[in-house]
């Protein structure tokens, strides 16, 4: 405002604007339906509250603009407050201040239909520098509320997402203690649960899994991101992997890799999913991008029996080795359901031969892969 004295009763322009004040409670539901028409993440905000902000606000901007003065530090206050409501809602910090041009603009045209006829219409332009100040004082206190609000709750629900992420891993915690965290970060306790693992390094750089957080917002479904040890790891819910895991390598580079787990019931079941992703991991450093366990369960489930196991694969990675026509005839035998004819036309060999090749591949590894038990050695030697 540039007046230095309130303006007098009697005034054309008080009087315009104290017209307006009588029909508060229809402007209030029309400005309210601009809002929600222009805005859909007003959905999300009740209504019947959102008409009595709206209402509180036209009523002091209206009052302001009669008496030209500008916004006392009491409802500066009351905007600030209202707006840390919104903000947890989740509502974005551009909608909320959006609301005020929304209003500012329906306000402006109530006026000027107003001022129709009346000793304030050749005068009523001058109500707009007023107007868009109060607009500009409110929008600057909106936007440190949702700041404050925003890093106080970012602050918060980043504890919260670690702290669930230890109960799920070390599993010594009381299930009630973990299933009021899922709760609280919007997880089913009782749903199921899927979980994404990659490596920790691209993460650990300040803010970054905080942009992987945001990212995930995108999705519909649930997602919470966290840090253990060498590893980042995604709890997710009603999430397709695919896209998460898509997200996930754009933010940390071409060469990252994802493991996922398997989609399992309940807390115990994320907990598994978990170790389902782990394994997966293992897998995809060995080659590939995003590995699911269920494509890799056996790879994946023998990994860290590898050295107990390894008796087992020594002479067939020998001959693999020595003799790769070999192991190419046992893959396709396996890839055949095997069937001799199959393997052979695949190979484009005669099927004796491919009898032949089996034979020696017995005779040098001591596994035959003509039996089931013999053929899995086999193949999982190979492949391993």
């Amino acid at each position: 405002m540039t007046s230095s004295a309130v303006r007098p009763d009697g005034h054309p322009l008080r009087v315009l604007c104290e017209s307006l004040l009588s029909r508060i409670e229809e402007l209030s539901v029309v400005v309210t339906d601009d809002i929600r028409r222009e805005l859909p993440s007003y959905a999300a905000f009740p209504l019947d509250e959102q008409r009595r902000t709206v209402r509180s606000r036209l009523l002091a901007l209206l009052r302001g603009l009669a008496l030209d003065v500008d916004p006392t530090a009491e409802q500066l206050l009351e905007f600030q407050s209202e707006s840390r409501r919104r903000a947890y809602y989740g509502l974005p910090v551009q909608d909320a201040l959006a609301t005020f041009h929304i209003g500012a603009r329906r306000l402006w045209d109530e006026l000027r239909a107003a001022a129709r006829g009346t000793a304030a219409e050749d005068t009523s332009v001058e109500l707009v520098a007023p107007l868009w100040a109060w607009v500009q004082s409110v929008s600057g206190v909106v936007a440190d509320a949702f700041a404050d609000e925003a890093g106080s709750r970012y602050g918060r629900e980043a504890g919260l997402r670690q702290r669930f992420l230890e109960l799920l891993r070390t599993g010594g915690a009381p299930r009630e203690h973990a299933a009021e965290i899922a709760r609280e970060l919007g997880f089913d306790p009782d749903g199921d649960f899927r979980v994404l693992c990659t490596s920790a390094a691209p993460w650990a750089a300040q803010g970054h899994l905080g942009l992987l957080q945001r990212a995930a917002r995108q999705l519909a479904g649930n997602v919470s991101c966290g840090l253990s040890g060498q590893l980042m790891v995604a709890v997710t819910q009603r999430v397709d992997p695919g896209d998460l895991a898509t997200r996930v390598i754009n933010l940390a580079g071409d060469d990252a890799r994802v493991g996922i787990g398997l989609d399992r019931s309940g807390l115990d079941g994320a907990e598994m999913s978990i170790a389902d992703a782990e394994r997966a991991l293992a897998v995809a450093e060995r080659g590939g991008r995003a590995t699911s366990f269920e494509d890799v369960w056996l790879q994946a489930s023998l990994f860290d029996s590898r050295e107990r196991l390894h008796p087992l694969f020594t002479e067939v990675r020998r001959v693999t080795g020595e003799q790769p026509q070999l192991a190419e005839t046992v893959i396709a035998f396996a890839d055949s359901g095997s069937s001799l004819a199959r393997a052979a036309t695949a190979l484009g060999i005669h099927p004796n031969t491919v009898a032949y090749r089996l034979g020696q591949w017995h005779k040098l590894t001591g596994a035959d892969p003509r039996t089931f038990a013999g053929l899995l050695r086999s193949v999982v030697g190979i492949t391993g």
